[in-house]
């Protein structure tokens, strides 16, 4: 930007141009067409017509308009909205009045969604403080008054002229409105300096006319042109996206990606590296998705209350209480302290579920006896506990040893063990019970993924309990022989060993849920029954990284709905489209953001695993093995150059061909260490050879240099040894 500035400030510029749409001004969208698409929703309604294809008419009435223009008035050179709209009247067959109702909508729909550029509003106010005469030219079919209406609102004033193309009928692309300007204001072509996003309108015409002009792209533009984060999750898809999706993709590129941050931007990366980013372009589309999707399935269902489990319904409840002011219908919400601990004694009654409690469900064997007895089975270790498993030689006090000898020790038990399910039943039903009326009609959202709470509450309660679950994995698909129904928001019930989720359990997990407190061990009773809440698992440090991803995705919510209103009720987007760069985020994340979540550890008390790390020490100690292959792989790379050998005859390479293969494991390409021998040892026919097949090539090589890359490459380069990919 120092460029412009110096040209703004340039005591021999008279006269600073700007373009409105995508320089001053910008729309939450990819491309202009696709605001439209709230604009037919509102004729729809206007209409009492659900299939009433404005966007169709809309589009084609405007080529027809220009279609026509070139033959019925040769000298215009661009159209306006009546012209327009004259078109669409023929092919939609509606009355006058009508025509006059729908293009009020859509100048309205236009006006309110256009926002002041935000790295550009400093450039025109240092414009107007340098005392420089600041005019509008803009390629649009539009009113000046629409025009002068949305700079007004976006803090734009002090503008002295506005030269609109669908009224003085010359346009930028032709070069005859710059021409007309410059006679307009009688000024010299080198007095002019002229600012706009388009490179052959606002930058090559001027200046074929001597004026000055500075190209600033739209934001749009530059993300797709790779100057921002990594853009290539979205490659093949953007023509795909419903309509919904790309206005929100629209406003969360011009709100986060329009300025270069301090640090930069790395676009292998998909957050920058940046948490809040993360919140708000991976999670914020997705909780608020997930919300709308809440509370469409609650008035399917005709739902009295939604019952968000703690703590995986934390971040939901807090998303649906910013929502709830543009929805119409929101049930009554209730934050519900229920976890995999408090689910266990619904589901062990019998002796037998006590032996199922220790032989089907995972523990840790590394935890002491006493805190087996005591997590799974809610026991209270006393002398006569204590020896009865000495009488079975086992010392409670050190980690389980022998598996076999520890469940004939719980069955020797007797009905003792079921105790403490009977006490936790007993409370926690009474507990659930006073969180909802007699004649409530209840659902759940839980993230997933068996049933489990849902099941827990339905035989606490006695009602008859609706799930919503972000997914589900196949040990729910007997919910509805229990007379339960269930509905997912990702994706069906699938087998996660058979067929990938597409995303991270524990990443989604840890988005969702609450940092401030623990998990719920159980109840207890102390005067009134209360839930026994942990204390929280995370470190200061991993607390705020996920509470800043959090803020992003909050942050989100608040900004679409302030912006749209009660048009957020248009925005309907597929699960795919929302969970998309979460989903690419946590399936395959870069360096930089799996950084994020580095040493991240948590907790399940059920299990009485205490310390679970998302990128452990290992793959197999790690909950997100994404990540940790990403971390491993860089980690690997980074490690000191490698000395080389020439291999084929047992020989050290010179210090010189060393030094020039000194590389960073992996962060050299076949191409770019080629290019360090090619001119000195390479002969043009080899050359040739190389390109064609460059595996082929280099697996044959018998020059030195060349088998110095084929080991370079043996070493650095993926797990088959290229000698290998010959065949």
């Amino acid at each position: 930007m120092d460029n412009v500035i110096k040209l703004i400030k340039d005591p021999s510029i008279d006269t600073v141009s700007f373009d409105v749409f995508d320089t001053l001004l910008d729309r939450p969208v990819l491309k202009p067409t696709d605001l439209f698409y709230i604009v037919e929703k509102k004729v729809q309604e206007h209409l009492g017509d659900i299939n009433f294809p404005f966007c169709e008419i809309r589009i084609w009435a405007e080529q027809q308009a220009r279609v026509r223009l070139k033959t019925d008035f040769v000298h215009y050179e661009d159209v306006n909205i009546d012209e327009i709209y004259s078109v669409f009247r023929e092919a939609a067959g509606v009355s006058v009045e009508e025509i006059i109702a729908i293009k009020k909508i859509e100048l309205a729909t236009e006006l309110k969604y256009l926002r002041a550029r935000q790295n550009l509003k400093p450039l025109f106010d240092l414009a107007i403080a340098y005392g420089k005469r600041v005019i509008i030219i803009s390629d649009v079919y539009l009113p000046s008054e629409l025009l002068v209406s949305a700079l007004h609102l976006n803090g734009y004033a002090d503008i002295d002229r506005y030269y609109v193309s669908s009224e003085i009928r010359l346009s930028k692309g032709s070069g005859s409105l710059f021409s007309h300007v410059l006679a307009d204001l009688n000024i010299k072509p080198n007095q002019m300096l002229h600012i706009g996003d388009n490179l052959h309108a606002d930058v090559k015409k001027p200046a074929q006319f001597g004026i000055k002009s500075f190209h600033i792209p739209k934001t749009i533009d530059l993300f797709f042109a790779g100057k921002r984060v990594n853009h290539r999750i979205w490659a093949g898809k953007i023509e795909r996206l419903e309509p919904s999706m790309r206005i929100v993709l629209g406003f969360i590129l011009n709100k986060h990606f329009a300025t270069e941050p301090r640090t930069g931007w790395n676009n292998n990366s998909i957050s920058n590296g940046n948490p809040y980013i993360l919140g708000f372009y991976a999670g914020g589309p997705l909780v608020f998705t997930l919300v709308k999707w809440i509370l469409r399935e609650a008035e399917s269902q005709q739902l009295d209350v939604i019952g968000f489990a703690a703590r995986d319904g934390y971040l939901p409840l807090k998303a649906l209480e910013i929502l709830s002011k543009f929805e119409d219908k929101v049930p009554r919400t209730n934050y519900i302290r229920i976890s995999r601990a408090a689910c266990i004694p619904f589901q062990f009654q019998t002796r037998a579920d006590a032996f199922a409690a220790i032989s089907k469900l995972h523990f840790n064997k590394e935890q002491t006896i006493v805190e087996v007895l005591r997590r799974r089975y809610f026991l209270d270790v006393d002398d006569a506990l204590k020896a009865h498993f000495e009488q079975h030689d086992i010392d409670i006090t050190k980690p389980v040893g022998d598996r076999d000898k520890l469940i004939k020790a719980i069955i020797d038990l007797g009905d003792p063990i079921l105790s403490g399910f009977e006490k936790q039943r007993e409370l926690s039903s009474q507990y659930y019970n006073d969180l909802f009326k007699p004649t409530e009609k209840i659902g759940i959202f839980d993230v997933g993924y068996s049933g489990r709470a849902q099941k827990a509450l339905a035989k606490a309660t006695g009602k008859n309990i609706f799930g919503m679950y972000f997914a589900s994995f196949h040990e729910i698909l007997g919910l509805e022989r229990l007379g339960l129904q269930y509905r997912n928001f990702f994706a069906p019930a699938r087998n996660r060993w058979i067929s990938s989720l597409g995303f991270s359990t524990a990443m989604i997990e840890m988005l969702l849920s609450e940092t401030k407190s623990g998990t719920t061990a159980g109840f207890e009773d102390k005067s009134e029954i209360k839930p026994i809440v942990l204390s929280s698992e995370f470190n200061t440090k991993d607390a705020r990284t996920i509470e800043i991803i959090q803020a992003g995705a909050l942050d989100f919510c608040r900004e679409i709905c302030a912006m749209f209103g009660k048009d957020t009720k248009y925005l309907e987007i597929s699960a795919a489209s929302a969970c998309h760069v979460f989903s690419e985020f946590t399936m395959h994340p870069s360096y930089e953001d799996a950084l994020i979540f580095k040493d991240i550890a948590f907790s399940s008390h059920a299990t009485g695993d205490d310390h679970m790390c998302l990128i452990g020490p290992t793959a197999k100690k790690s909950y997100w093995k994404e990540g940790y292959l990403s971390v491993e792989r860089t980690s690997q790379k980074q490690k000191p150059a490698i000395e080389v050998e020439d291999k084929q005859n047992n020989k050290p390479q010179s210090p010189k061909i060393i030094e020039e293969i000194r590389l960073n494991y992996g962060q050299t390409s076949i191409v770019r260490v080629y290019a360090l021998f090619a001119k000195r040892h390479m002969k043009e026919a080899d050359v040739t050879r190389m390109r064609y097949d460059t595996v082929k090539f280099f697996a044959r090589a018998q020059h030195p240099a060349n088998v110095t890359i084929r080991n370079i490459l043996n070493a650095i380069g993926p797990r088959i040894p290229i000698h290998s990919w010959k065949e």
